[in-house]
């Protein structure tokens, strides 16, 4: 956000005694002030270097959050803290894909197990449940290119972690499982016969016990796979088929996720380390800029609502808004300590003040205001 230097601000020969002439300097002048510190803050941002010193720090804090977000784009970690949010979600949404993927197609086989679901009376119910599946493994796919975009393009183009590549290769493996799961993205999205079924199989007994399992037939595969080919690089595209030709005839959905699934897994924690202990410093300095706007912030609203409340003759009771801040976890551990006690109002900063925003003043405050709660 950016604030214009010049404001047009009511000249001094105005008729100040005129209440809409008044209200429309002051506002003037506050604006100006304000985009005059901002200038000011964000010009110091850009000339220092990492860790900001502690003067600038401050200034940054006593900034609204806005001005405070926008001034601090200017930061070296900026670019690598913006990047690893966005990373983090995709890993986040590609577990949530993933295992909703794998959710549905157990879902379809503990019902298909007594063999009832086969019959004439619930094929909408297996054709529901098939393009369920259908769908999640569309956003499974679409989520694991979307991780590797988050991670490779754009984490790792900045953060240049060292042997990336090679814990890359050492974790996914050579056999092709993590091209053949990124290239079903664009397969998905342009043969849309390219679609799984169900095959099962029926084992009599003492009971009718079916097994079920989703796959892609494998020519099916190896036709989408051509199809798509100006799609892919040559390397992928070798690898891919490396694949597909040591597939069975049936590629079973569930065990390519469960497997690539795993092989993330580990990948991402490596990486998530990796990061923290080699490409951090600037990140790290950024977040303490923005740790110290937020506690000043909160700092400012509780000294506030403290205040005020003390000055009360009867001041709200905190114990009736317990539940506004609390859950209901933390109010039983919060009740069990002895009532007014500091232990208890420590206890109950402890679970709301997630930023280490509170001062000895305002701890002070809330032991008043505890101890002067109604019985």
């Amino acid at each position: 956000m950016r604030y214009p230097t010049t404001m047009g601000l009511p000249q001094f020969t105005m008729d100040l005694q005129s209440p809409e002439a008044a209200w429309d300097y002051l506002v003037g002048q506050l604006f100006h002030q304000r985009s005059q510190a901002f200038e000011e803050v964000r010009a110091a941002v850009m000339a220092a270097s990492v860790p900001m010193p502690a003067e600038i720090v401050e200034r940054i804090a006593h900034l609204n959050a806005v001005d405070a977000r926008e001034i601090l784009r200017a930061h070296p970690g900026y670019d690598l803290w913006e990047r690893h949010k966005s990373y983090q979600v995709s890993y986040q949404v590609f577990e949530r894909a993933t295992l909703d993927l794998l959710k549905a197609i157990q879902h379809f086989n503990d019902l298909a197990r007594d063999g009832t679901l086969f019959g004439h009376t619930r094929r909408n119910e297996i054709d529901e449940m098939e393009q369920l599946i259908q769908k999640e493994l569309f956003a499974a796919a679409n989520a694991a290119h979307s991780l590797v975009d988050h991670s490779t393009r754009r984490v790792q183009k900045i953060a240049n972690v060292p042997d990336y590549a090679q814990h890359l290769q050492r974790i996914f493996g050579s056999d092709g499982l993590h091209e053949f799961v990124i290239a079903l993205r664009t397969m998905l999205h342009h043969i849309h016969a390219l679609q799984p079924g169900y095959l099962w199989q029926s084992q009599l007994g003492k009971g009718t016990h079916v097994t079920t399992a989703f796959v892609f037939e494998k020519q099916d595969v190896v036709r989408a796979a051509v199809a798509n080919q100006g799609g892919f690089s040559t390397a992928q595209f070798k690898k891919v088929t490396t694949y597909i030709t040591a597939a069975p005839d049936n590629i079973d959905v569930a065990l390519v996720f469960e497997d690539y699934r795993r092989r993330a897994a580990a990948f991402h924690s490596w990486f998530g380390e990796a990061l923290r202990a080699h490409a951090f410093g600037n990140v790290r300095d950024y977040d303490r800029c923005l740790l110290e706007n937020r506690r000043f912030a909160a700092q400012t609203w509780w000294n506030c609502l403290l205040g005020n409340w003390l000055r009360w003759p009867t001041p709200p009771n905190p114990y009736n808004h317990l539940a506004t801040y609390l859950t209901p976890t933390q109010i039983d551990e919060v009740l069990r300590l002895p009532k007014r006690s500091a232990e208890q109002v420590d206890k109950v900063i402890a679970f709301i003040d997630v930023d280490g925003a509170c001062t000895d003043h305002i701890r002070q405050q809330a032991y008043e205001l505890f101890r002067r709660a109604a019985t």
